[in-house]
This record gives structure tokens, sequence and C-alpha cells, in this order.
């Protein structure tokens, strides 16, 4: 009931985690944890989850934070969550939950700050790379090619007849690649010209999904990825994600975007975000 009603996990979710900390207690308050190093990537993930929640349901039953302390440590000890990768890690499991939150995302969240929510959420890039397609100015060339990165640091767009914009970034730091991103065209138009935005503008639309959503900024990425996930080709949702070499980025630019652009509506679509009528709407 915990998991449900106050951390707001599905069924499913919370199910889950009850079942992985009942068949593994045993063996994390052991003489040998590390044997948990001995599943997938995806069974430490969910066993990992399942303590740290355990820990939330203790911290909220007595007020004390001895359990979260001790399970941290014990986990950073063993490491059990070498290799986890939770900050980054953009896999969601739940996709009642994925399509519930897009849904109200994209339809329901109003005003200036919905424009920014949405923004976030149809292009799934980076807090600072959203701030960077908005304040870097778009390339003059009206020819509708890509000029060559190496001399023209703006941005590239290419307009698609199925009513999506191709915003080519190009914009590399600290291992962190922002290549390309898709997104309805009339979002694209109405996002550019908005007067000024910048992190407190982010941080405003966060505080407000949170309160009202209990949704945090950072996830509208994870929702765009798991959306992508589930319809592209792996390798072009790590690339859109901005997770993949240049070499693949450069193929699905130059040889893939019209498909791709046409899968990006119809990844939406199958979680009931239909991007026809949200362009009318828009």
């Amino acid at each position: 009931e915990f998991y449900r009603n106050e951390l707001k996990l599905s069924e499913r979710y919370a199910r889950s985690c009850c079942n992985y900390f009942k068949y593994n207690w045993r063996v994390f308050f052991g003489d040998h944890p590390e044997e948990l190093q001995k599943f997938t990537v995806d069974q430490r993930q969910w066993i990992v989850l399942s303590f740290r929640n355990f820990a939330k349901y203790y911290l909220r039953l007595t007020g004390s934070d001895e359990v979260e302390e001790a399970f941290r440590l014990r986990i950073k000890r063993f490491s059990l969550n070498v290799g986890l990768g939770f900050e980054n890690r953009l896999i969601l499991v739940d996709e009642g939950y994925i399509g519930r939150m897009s849904k109200v995302v994209a339809n329901e969240v109003k005003g200036e700050l919905g424009l920014i929510a949405r923004a976030g959420l149809f292009t799934g890039i980076r807090e600072d790379e959203l701030v960077y397609i908005h304040n870097t100015p778009v390339c003059d060339n009206k020819n509708n090619w890509i000029c060559d990165t190496e001399q023209c640091k703006n941005l590239h767009i290419i307009n698609k007849k199925n009513g999506m914009t191709v915003v080519v970034v190009n914009w590399h730091r600290r291992g962190k690649h922002c290549y390309f991103t898709i997104l309805p065209t009339t979002l694209w138009n109405r996002f550019k010209t908005l007067p000024k935005f910048s992190y407190y503008d982010i941080k405003s639309t966060h505080l407000y999904l949170k309160s009202r959503l209990n949704l945090k900024f950072t996830y509208l990425r994870k929702l765009h990825y798991n959306v992508m996930l589930r319809t592209l080709e792996k390798e072009a949702a790590e690339v859109m994600a901005g997770r993949a070499n240049t070499v693949s980025a450069r193929h699905y630019l130059m040889v893939e975007v019209d498909r791709l652009a046409q899968q990006v509506i119809d990844a939406w679509s199958k979680f009931g975000v239909h991007i026809e009528q949200y362009q009318r709407s828009e």
C-alpha cells in the first residue's frame, strides 16, 4: 500500500519490488552478498531498487534513516550498483506509467510551463541541450541542406511534409552528445519564439510538474527514450538520446531521416499521443 499510495508506483512495479526484496534479503544480509553480482544488470537494478524503496518505507514508518544508511553502505561496499548507472539509466519498466505521463504532459499541462514541458518531452534532450537549441540561432541557409558543422555552429532545420521538424544540433561536450531531435513543427516554432529561456524556466517547470504530477523534469527525457525504444530500432533510439557514435548519427540523419520522422509519430501514437491532433490544437 505504501508503494502504491505514497510512492505512486504501479501495481506491477510495487509487486516486483516486494518480491525482489522477499527473495533476496537473506543473501543481501548474509555472509556473501557479492553473490548478487551474478545476476543480470536488469535483475540487479530491481534488487537495489527494492532495497532502496524498502528503506523509504522504513523511514516513513519509524522516522529513522538508519536502515537507509545501512543499505547504502552495504550496496556501496559490495559494489552491487556498479554498472547500473541509475542517474543516467533511461529504461523504465511500467508501460502504463509511460503512456499516462506522456498523455498528461502532451495534452493537459497548459500555458508557458506546458510549452516548456512539451519541448522537453518531444525532444528528449538534456536540460542544457534544451537551453542550447533555444539560444543558438538557426542557420540562414535557404536550401534546406546541412552546412559543414565544423564551420557552421548554428542549428540546421529540416521541415518535413508530415508536420515534423528535424533540428540538427551537433553539440558535443565532455563525452555528451546531442546530434539531432525530431518534434512537431508547431511546437518547435512556438518554443523557438519564446522571448527568453534559461535554467530558471526549467526549474519553474520542474517544480510545477513535481507538485502536480510527481514528475521530475529530467524524467521527460526518460519518457521520450522509452517511447522511442518500443517502436524504433534500438540504435536509432540511442542516436536520438545522444548515446550512440557519430557514424550512426550521420547514417540516420542522411539516409533514414524521412522514415525516422514518420516512426516518431507512430511511436507517440502507440502511447496515446496523437501528433496530428496535437498539432491542430497547438
